[in-house]
């Protein structure tokens, strides 16, 4: 197997695979409230995290979360094989979300629907 020496960067995320997101507003007490999003991203080597951030301008609609994906290469000497990563975003929020868009440059790579968690109730 080809291993390559890397440096610490931010490698380009145009058509990255990705897979399995799910995004809920946890509503559940105690607060605060939180937004969760989670899915997987195929990258170049186990070298490569992905991060999810805000995106630098959010929709006009308070009730759609914009997300960037970055994948971010540690420095090392890494095995040059494709491999699953998990990625993973959290907020605390005042307004649960409706949708979640993942992002990538300019190009939206997928949009989620968000559910709604509330505890369960009693009796």
């Amino acid at each position: 197997m080809a291993e390559v020496k890397a440096e610490a960067c931010c490698l380009p995320c145009k058509d990255a695979k990705t897979r399995d997101w799910s995004a809920w507003n946890d509503l559940q007490p105690p607060i605060p409230d939180y937004c969760h999003v989670v899915g997987e991203v195929c990258v170049a080597n186990p070298g490569v995290d992905p991060m999810l951030t805000t995106t630098a301008s959010q929709p006009i609609n308070p009730n759609i979360l914009a997300l960037e994906l970055y994948l971010c290469q540690r420095p090392g000497t890494w095995p040059q094989v494709m491999v699953w990563k998990p990625v993973r975003y959290e907020k605390k929020i005042d307004v649960p979300y409706e949708t979640v868009e993942i992002w990538c440059g300019g190009d939206k790579l997928t949009t989620i629907d968000v559910i709604d968690v509330h505890a369960p109730a009693s009796s």
